[in-house]
């Protein structure tokens, strides 16, 4: 499998950096839908202003985006049966609205495309690597069977490709390492995977979207008490409690000693179950990574 690496230019002097984790945005004309009031339109720029918002407040130095920009691998109704990529049209509209700073976009579950159609739509390869001073994230492709095998949404789970992840560690044996997925499931996933989160202690930290949720899930002292860090959503959520599910997106905070993540949620004014609500930002989940 071909990867991409990038290595972002950072100030020598530089000892802090702050990375953003978004996902599941599903930006979509589907069936004309309106997701809490507002349009697939307003609701892509509404993540624009949010997210430039929080980097004129505190600059990102990387955008990492877990997966699902689009549906366009949905059902035969879908966009991308008819000629056009929704995902393209959030690239090309709205992630081109954010400052000009490293960025890699990891393929869902519904966005089968190949791995050349991939590079083509979005500027990577379905997995790779992003240096950011010492620091390696590893970006893992989870969904990597069955590509373009139709239009529908494949819920075929692809294991961690640790031979890359090794790779990744060896190439950069100073780093700290993060992996970032659109989906991992250690029930799903190879004893290979699972020893290596249990014995390699530069794996500082685990990242994941799918859910549309910003659960942190506590892997136990078998997994070095390691955590998956749920990366929410800005579509939708069919979670009743909207504090764990409503639109956001999670930071990663790195200094020399800690390395800490919030799961931010954005200020929004939305209408759910009929009455218009509004949300101030919050950060509502601090979870410690190093």
């Amino acid at each position: 499998m071909s990867t991409t690496k990038l290595i972002c230019k950072t100030n020598p002097n530089q000892t802090r950096f702050r990375v953003l984790l978004t996902s599941d945005m599903h930006c979509t004309d589907l069936y004309g839908r309106e997701w809490y009031g507002l349009t697939n339109q307003q609701r892509m720029q509404h993540w624009v202003d949010t997210v430039l918002k929080e980097h004129q407040a505190d600059p990102f130095d990387a955008i990492l985006i877990p997966g699902d920009i689009s549906l366009d691998y949905h059902d035969k109704k879908t966009p991308y049966d008819k000629g056009y990529s929704t995902g393209l049209e959030f690239i090309k509209d709205y992630l081109s609205q954010l400052p000009p700073i490293p960025r890699f976009i990891l393929a869902g579950n519904h966005e089968q495309f190949t791995h050349e159609d991939w590079l083509a739509l979005t500027g990577n390869h379905r997995q790779g690597a992003v240096i950011i001073g010492n620091n390696t994230f590893i970006m893992l492709d989870s969904f990597a069977c069955d590509l373009s095998h139709s239009y529908d949404s494949s819920d075929k789970y692809s294991p961690m490709d640790v031979d890359y992840i090794q790779k990744m560690i060896m190439a950069y044996p100073q780093n700290d390492v993060y992996l970032v997925s659109h989906y991992i499931d250690l029930n799903l996933d190879t004893k290979a995977f699972c020893h290596l989160l249990q014995n390699e202690p530069k794996i500082k930290g685990i990242f994941a979207g799918h859910t549309h949720l910003n659960r942190v899930m506590k892997l136990g002292e078998d997994y070095r008490n390691l955590v998956i860090a749920e990366t929410g959503n800005f579509s939708y959520t069919l979670e009743k409690d909207l504090t764990k599910g409503f639109w956001g997106f999670r930071d990663l905070v790195i200094t020399p000693d800690t390395a800490v993540s919030h799961y931010i949620v954005a200020e929004s004014n939305a209408i759910i179950d009929g009455q218009l609500r509004s949300f101030a930002r919050t950060v509502v989940d601090t979870t410690v990574h190093k």
